[in-house]
């Protein structure tokens, strides 16, 4: 799942550089931009899942109490991150689909995506937040 993280910030990075041209009036550089940050984003979601699918099988083995609280804390995260990415794909589609923001109901529907993501990723911080906490009670055992 750590190795998502340079994608992250490049698709992170993407998506302020199209907020920017949008801001600028740059449409077709705005579109690019959000087309090569969906692109990495759906490798991402990809990735995820993999870890997501590795995380259960490993918590579902013949372990500890405490490593399996620490890996279905991860796995909690690893869902939250799935749904971000998930999100911030949907904020591509519908920039997409309207660039200029022109419609009422395009500002509308991102609002609601940015108070998803939001709540997401305060889901996403808590689930890390609790791994960590198993980790650092449990640290002759799991190592982070």
């Amino acid at each position: 799942a750590a190795a998502v993280e340079p994608k992250l910030d490049q698709a992170d990075k993407l998506l302020l550089l199209a907020t920017d041209q949008l801001s600028q009036g740059k449409l077709d550089e705005e579109k690019a931009s959000l087309t090569k940050a969906q692109a990495i984003i759906d490798e991402i979601i990809v990735e995820i899942k993999s870890a997501k699918a590795k995380t259960d099988e490993a918590a579902a083995m013949d372990i500890s109490d405490a490593y399996r609280s620490y890996l279905e804390a991860k796995s909690r995260a690893l869902d939250e991150a799935l749904n971000l990415n998930q999100t911030s794909r949907e904020i591509t589609v519908l920039l997409l689909a309207d660039p200029a923001v022109e419609n009422p109901e395009t500002l509308t529907k991102l609002a609601e995506l940015e108070k998803t993501a939001t709540e997401q990723s305060n889901r996403l911080k808590a689930a890390d937040d609790e791994a960590s906490r198993i980790a650092a009670e449990n640290a002759d055992e799991i190592k982070e």
